[in-house]
């Protein structure tokens, strides 16, 4: 399942939290007017939709529909969190099938000089995200900006609509890929995968080529026709990504974020963060400083 709608305005933000558990708990049954974006960060949510059961693990997202009833099937074990927010649209809201969606897609795909043009968002009723750290840090950034006292109350519908906006961008990548792409992109697809899952080691292009018996030549070429960047830029986009997930949620210390994201030489994690950020990561930590925590 698919929801399709136009972002010409942006989505309207109503209320948004991270829920966190100290004992079992079950979500309880019932039935809202909004939809609700849930995104699991710790433990597995049980949950029950229109008769379908879903198990919302950390790094998967679920789309409650209004009007239908949803409930918790199975206790929750004790320390079990998960961000949601609770949301409208201006435009209407469209359930679209997998066939409809190929059809929108490929289009897309076929006519790239039309794609600065689209106004639609394609937000999937269940979905493994693929850059989780992306998602987690607009999330941080909305709480942020809920819990402050702007003088533009419209600046956290902005900030929802761009959360979703990432949401559809990686759903309509995963499914184009799942339908469409041919046997070699599904294997830059693997090592992409790869090189995610060990961007916070120390990795190289030398290592990532070696793991995949590729020349590393061939590889950085490869890679930078199909995704548009190198893979080293690819590798400091994930550390970087990281980097920013850990200075908005942790009191580490820039010495201790640069070696969580295997840079030992902090200087050099600062000089590349503010190349990426235009910021440093200290100027980026006051930023966003503030999280709304809910446990009811």
């Amino acid at each position: 399942m698919h929801i399709k709608t136009s972002i010409k305005e942006p989505l309207e933000f109503i209320s948004a939290g991270q829920f966190v558990s100290d004992k079992s708990w079950r979500h309880e049954k019932r039935v809202i007017d909004s939809y609700e974006l849930i995104i699991g960060v710790n433990h597995t949510l049980y949950m029950k939709q229109a008769e379908q059961k879903y198990s919302i693990e950390p790094g998967q997202t679920m789309l409650v529909l209004p009007e239908q009833t949803h409930e918790g099937y199975a206790d929750c074990t004790p320390n079990l969190s998960f961000y949601w927010v609770h949301f409208l649209s201006p435009a209407p809201m469209y359930q679209i099938s997998d066939e409809e969606m190929d059809h929108e897609i490929s289009h897309l795909r076929r006519n790239p000089d039309t794609q600065n043009a689209i106004t639609d968002i394609y937000l999937p009723g269940y979905f493994n995200l693929t850059v989780s750290d992306r998602v987690n840090i607009l999330f941080q950034q909305l709480l942020h900006v809920d819990n402050s006292n702007y003088y533009t109350s419209s600046s956290v519908h902005y900030l929802l609509t761009s959360l979703l906006i990432e949401l559809s961008e990686q759903n309509i990548t995963n499914f184009y890929y799942d339908h469409h792409e041919n046997q070699l992109d599904h294997h830059l697809v693997k090592i992409m995968e790869w090189t995610r899952i060990h961007a916070l080691e120390d990795l190289t292009l030398r290592k990532v080529a070696e793991e995949f018996n590729y020349n590393k030549d061939y590889l950085s070429r490869l890679f930078k026709t199909k995704t548009g960047m190198n893979v080293s830029e690819y590798i400091h986009l994930l550390k970087i990504s990281k980097a920013k997930e850990l200075l908005s949620r942790t009191s580490s210390s820039v010495k201790e974020v640069a070696a969580a994201i295997g840079m030992e030489d902090e200087k050099y994690f600062m000089k590349l963060f503010k190349n990426y950020e235009n910021l440093t990561p200290t100027e980026f930590r006051k930023a966003f400083y503030r999280t709304h925590m809910n446990n009811k």
